[in-house]
């Protein structure tokens, strides 16, 4: 068996150092594809893709991101709301292929699909300095406008919604629905005069009363007097 492949290597040299040449050729022309890809200039998307629930949505969009137009996934939420499923990304993709995938995503079927253009998000500025954190909860009765009141008092006293969540169920007894709300509120330097967290806390403890439902704001963090001393320094 070996004498059979010696006779045959040294008789068909030449053949042999083609095939080498070829092959070694292939996987070098497949290296420099792979850093023209990685190193091509990038854009960067937001995609929102809302469909009926079912198996394989994530999987469905990954393929064409990553797979057909070379892309990238980055931070992402993925959320059941209903009967439908609902999945936002950051994606990056070499420029020259955005357009197609962006075609492509929105042309999926079974989904509604957008894709916004966006910064790199590396290359977005610091943000703003975080001075007073708040964790704010609600449960109580379902009633109409009941989250824009309570976002509406938390923005009045200049504070940002960074992120929250609702939710309802049904009460063990009586068949009521229950509403459920959490978030955090954040506030940022320079912060207003008149910011005063126990005025927060009675607001919004009146405005529970009044919507029958119990209200909580716990301060998560609190730098403001720190951002003070700072100023009063400089």
């Amino acid at each position: 068996m070996f004498c059979f492949l010696f006779f045959f290597l040294s008789s068909n040299f030449s053949l042999v150092f083609v095939l080498l040449c070829t092959l070694l050729h292939y996987i070098l022309k497949k290296k420099a594809a792979s850093r023209c890809f990685s190193t091509a200039e990038k854009e960067y998307l937001v995609v929102s893709s809302l469909g009926n629930d079912r198996r394989g949505i994530v999987s469905d969009v990954s393929q064409i991101i990553t797979e057909n137009h070379h892309g990238s996934i980055g931070e992402s939420r993925a959320v059941k709301l209903g009967s439908h499923f609902g999945l936002m990304m950051v994606v990056s993709v070499p420029k020259n292929e955005s357009e197609a995938l962006q075609s492509a995503l929105t042309s999926a079927p079974g989904l509604a699909t957008t894709c916004c253009v966006t910064d790199n998000p590396t290359a977005v500025p610091a943000s703003p300095n975080i001075t007073y954190s708040a964790k704010f909860t609600l449960n109580g009765a379902d009633r109409q406008s009941i989250v824009h009141k309570v976002t509406s008092l938390i923005s009045e006293h200049d504070l940002q919604i960074l992120k929250m969540q609702t939710y309802e169920n049904q009460a063990p007894f009586g068949g009521v629905t229950l509403f459920h709300m959490e978030g955090i509120a954040t506030s940022t330097a320079p912060y207003a005069v008149d910011f005063d967290v126990e005025g927060i806390q009675k607001e919004l403890n009146k405005l529970g009363d009044s919507l029958n439902c119990d209200i909580t704001f716990e301060t998560r963090f609190d730098n403001r007097e720190e951002v003070c001393k700072e100023d009063e320094v400089v």
